[in-house]
Order: C-alpha cells, then structure tokens, then sequence
C-alpha cells in the first residue's frame, strides 16, 4: 500500500476486508520468504563451516607431506643415507655391532680421503700451464 491509498480507504465493509485479506496474505508471503531466507543463511553457514575444516585438514595432510618429502629428499642427498637404524641394533650380537660401527667409520674416513685426494689433483689440473711451452733447442 502507498500513502495515497492510505488516505484513500475504501467506505464500504466489503472492500475493507478484501483489502485486508491482501494485506495478511502480503505479511504471510513476506513471512515465508523470510523464513526461506532464514533457512538458506543457515544451510550457507554451515557449508562454511565444512569447507573450512576441509580446507584445515587440507592444509595438515599437505604439511605433513612437505615434511616427508625433505625427509625423502635428505635420504637421498645426505650422508645419513647408509647409517644403521637404531630400532633394528636388536637384531644383532654385541660382536656384530661393533664391527658394524668400525665399518661405518672407516667408510667415513676413506670418503674424506677420497674427496681430499680429489681436491688435490683438481688443483694439480689448476696449476697446468697458461699456454706457452718451451722453445725447443734446435729452433734458432
């Protein structure tokens, strides 16, 4: 209703209550659609609130990934690639272990040694001459 239909009101009893039985109807279908509304914001809600704790288990399962791949990664490149697991230490004797662990150590030492003599002859190459050699004795 407009304000000109508000001044405007109807004489009779008849009109009167058919233009009340809109009005109700209006309030009802407003009422309604409010309620759907209501329904609607709360079903969005929640979808919120699943996406979310999807996203959040998401970002975990990706984290804990990250973490095994430089794991894997250091595996690969590190030196720890062939160190002894300690949970198995238990399947061997006292006597084993130690000729494990001296194995272990020497092939530590002979890699040092390895990339010592390595650098050395890098630096022998290095030290080669510039280019010009020595004049032959016969030449005059």
């Amino acid at each position: 209703m407009s304000q000109d239909d508000s001044t405007s009101l109807p004489n009779s009893v008849s009109e009167l209550q058919t233009l009340l039985l809109q009005s109700r109807e209006e309030a009802a279908a407003y009422k309604m659609e409010a309620a759907a509304a209501q329904r609607d914001v709360a079903v969005r809600q929640q979808t919120i609130v699943e996406l979310s704790a999807t996203i959040d288990s998401q970002k975990k399962q990706l984290e804990k990934n990250k973490v095994t791949i430089e794991e894997l990664m250091a595996a690969l490149r590190g030196k720890t690639r062939e160190r002894i697991d300690p949970d198995q230490l238990l399947l061997f004797d006292q006597g084993e272990l130690e000729a494990l662990i001296r194995e272990q150590a020497d092939e530590e030492d002979g890699t040092a040694q390895d990339d010592d003599a390595a650098d050395t002859k890098q630096k022998r190459k290095k030290k080669r001459g510039h280019g010009r050699g020595f004049i032959p004795e016969n030449l005059p």
